[in-house]
């Protein structure tokens, strides 16, 4: 069974969505929310670790900001889900230009021209 390739229409309309999406996705915060037991004491702490110039950085989260960091972390990673389907129907677009343009010109030679 041979797949067609969609059109270009449809691509802008899909990349359109992802940008309506992420337009949509509310605040965002780079890293991961991590639960921290001390040993000596019974004490927890949550800290949001993210990456700085390749090395690991943590900041202490409030008990109260706990379920907002969470989903602040949520929201960058469905971002940046969205923003790599985004820039793949791009390429997608890209890569579909010149055998569309290759078409149209080939359908506009055969016609005859009308006297």
């Amino acid at each position: 069974m041979i797949r067609s390739q969609p059109s270009i229409r449809m691509l802008e309309i899909r990349r359109e969505g992802r940008r309506k999406q992420v337009a949509a996705i509310g605040p965002v915060v780079q890293g991961s929310l991590v639960t921290v037991k001390h040993k000596t004491c019974k004490h927890t702490a949550h800290l949001l670790t993210f990456p700085v110039k390749g090395k690991t950085r943590c900041v202490y989260v409030p008990l109260d900001m706990v379920e907002e960091v969470q989903q602040w972390s949520r929201n960058y990673r469905k971002m940046k889900s969205l923003l790599r389907e985004g820039s793949n129907l791009s390429l997608a677009l890209i890569h579909r230009h010149v055998p569309v343009k290759r078409a149209v010109a080939k359908s506009t030679s055969k016609r005859r021209p009308s006297r």
